[in-house]
C-alpha cells in the first residue's frame, strides 16, 4: 500500500484490537524491540504491524463523511508510535494511546522492576508457602464441571521465560541436540533430538545431568517406566512444556469419569498431548454420547481408545437419531452427512400426521439423548413427531435390528 500523508485522516479513537489483534502486535514489536535487526528487516516488521491497523482504518474511513475518506492510506500517527515505543515497559499500550491521543502510564511494577533483595524476599515467601503445602496442588472437584482447573503450560523444572530474551544460535541447538543423544541413546534420531530442542531452546542451558532427573521425577510423579516417559519426549517434544502433576491428575480425572483404567489414560496422554490440554468433563460426555450409540446399535462396548477419539457428543446423538429414523422406516439414510440438511428435508416431508415411535435401552445417557432429539425437533422440524419408550438394557440387547439398514456404518 503506497503511503499518502495528505490525505483522510482517521482519528482513531474506534479502532479496538481483538485478542488475536493484540498479541501479534506486541509479538512483532518485542521481535523488533529485541533483536539486532537490519533496517529492511525492521521496515518488513514495522510493515507488519501496520497490517493489523489498515483494515480499523479502512473501515474507520467507510464510515466518514468526508470526502477524502475514499482514498485513505496511511496515517502519521502509526508511524510515530511505531519509531518511539522502544523504551516504553508496554509498547502495544504506548502504541494504543499515541493513536487514541490518550495518556500513556508505565504499567505498574512486577518482580522484573525491583531490587534484587526485594525480589529474593518475595520468592522465599513464595517457596515457604509451596513446602507448607508439601508442593501439592488443587485436586480435581469432579463434582463441579465449572470448578475444572485450567492447565498450566510450564512445568517447574525449566525456565521457558528464558526463551524470551536469550538468543541462541544454530551450532548452539546442534550441540545441544548432539549431547541430549547420547542421555536418549543412539536408538533415537539425531532429527527427533533437534526437535526437543527447537521446541524447547532453553535445554540449551541444561546438561544431560539435570535432565535425567527431570525425566526420573516425571516417571515417578506420572508412575510409568522411564524409558516410556523419553520416548514419549522424543516423539512429542511439546510434552516437555506441560506440568507432570497436571497430566498426572487428568489422566485420574479421566479415569474416574469414565471408568477407564488410570494406566491407559496415563499413556493416552503422553502419546497424544493435545489431550492433555482437553477438559475431562468433555472426553466423558462424548465417550458417554458414543456409548450410548453403541448401545442403541446392539454393538460391542467402547474400546479403551474409544474414550480419547470419541466425535462430539451432538455427532453421536445425531447418528443414534438418524439410525432410528433408518431402522423405522427401513430405508437407508446417510448417517454420516456433515450436516442435518438431509435428515431435516427427509422428515418434513413425512405426512404430517406420521409419528415416529422409538424404543430405547435404558441408559445414563437415554434422558439426554431424549433432550438432543427434543431440541432437534422443535428446532429444524415443523411438528413434534418423536415419542420414546425406555425398556431394560439387557431386554433391549435381545432385540434383532434390521440387518438391510444397519450397513451404512461400520
Amino acid at each position: 500500500m503506497k503511503i499518502s500523508l495528505n490525505l483522510y485522516q482517521p482519528s482513531f479513537q474506534a479502532i479496538c484490537l481483538n485478542k488475536d489483534e493484540k498479541e501479534q502486535v506486541k509479538t512483532t514489536l518485542n521481535e523488533l524491540q529485541s533483536r539486532n535487526l537490519s533496517e529492511f528487516q525492521r521496515n518488513i516488521l514495522k510493515s507488519d504491524v501496520m497490517d493489523v491497523f489498515i483494515p480499523h482504518i479502512k473501515e474507520e474511513a467507510a464510515e466518514s463523511d468526508d470526502p477524502k475518506a475514499t482514498s485513505v492510506d496511511l496515517n502519521m500517527k502509526l508511524f510515530d508510535a511505531i519509531n518511539s515505543f522502544a523504551d516504553k515497559k508496554d509498547p502495544v499500550g504506548w502504541f494504543l494511546s499515541v493513536l487514541n491521543g490518550t495518556k500513556y502510564e508505565d504499567p505498574k511494577s512486577t518482580i522484573f522492576d525491583i531490587s534484587e533483595e526485594e525480589a529474593a524476599e518475595i520468592l522465599e515467601k513464595i517457596a515457604e508457602s509451596k513446602r507448607q503445602n508439601n508442593g501439592s496442588i488443587p485436586k480435581f472437584n469432579l463434582a463441579n464441571k465449572d470448578t475444572y482447573r485450567v492447565s498450566r503450560t510450564s512445568n517447574e523444572y525449566f525456565d521457558f521465560d528464558r526463551e524470551n530474551f536469550t538468543i541462541y544460535s544454530p551450532n548452539e541447538l546442534k550441540a545441544r541436540a548432539v549431547e541430549l543423544r547420547k542421555y536418549f541413546g543412539l536408538q533415537y534420531k539425531f532429527k527427533n533430538m533437534m526437535n526437543i530442542v527447537d521446541m524447547n531452546k532453553c535445554l540449551v542451558s541444561y546438561d544431560n545431568k539435570y535432565f535425567d532427573k527431570y525425566v526420573t521425577d516425571f516417571a515417578e510423579i506420572m508412575g510409568v517406566d522411564k524409558n516410556i516417559i523419553k520416548s514419549c519426549i522424543a516423539e512429542h517434544p511439546a510434552i516437555i512444556r506441560k506440568d507432570i502433576t497436571d497430566i498426572r491428575d487428568r489422566a485420574q480425572a479421566i479415569a474416574k469419569l469414565t471408568g477407564s483404567r488410570e494406566e491407559y489414560c496415563k499413556y493416552a496422554l503422553l502419546r497424544k498431548p493435545k489431550l492433555i490440554d482437553a477438559n475431562p468433563y468433555t472426553i466423558k460426555e462424548r465417550a458417554d454420547a458414543l456409548r450410548f450409540y453403541k448401545a442403541v446399535r446392539n454393538k460391542r462396548d467402547m474400546r479403551p481408545d474409544d474414550i480419547f477419539t470419541a466425535p462430539g457428543a451432538n455427532v453421536s446423538n445425531f447418528k443414534t437419531l438418524t439410525f432410528l429414523i433408518a431402522c423405522h422406516d427401513q430405508k437407508n439414510l446417510n448417517v454420516n452427512s456433515p450436516t442435518n440438511k438431509e435428515l431435516i428435508e427427509y422428515l418434513n416431508s413425512q405426512s404430517e400426521d406420521k409419528i415416529y415411535r422409538f424404543v430405547i435401552p435404558d441408559n445414563k445417557m437415554a434422558d439426554k439423548f431424549i433432550d438432543f432429539a427434543n431440541e432437534f425437533e422443535e428446532e429444524y422440524l415443523d411438528r413434534d413427531m418423536f415419542e420414546f419408550e425406555i425398556i431394560d438394557a439387557k431386554k433391549y440387547a435381545h432385540i434383532e435390528q434390521p440387518k438391510s439398514f444397519t450397513h451404512f456404518e461400520k
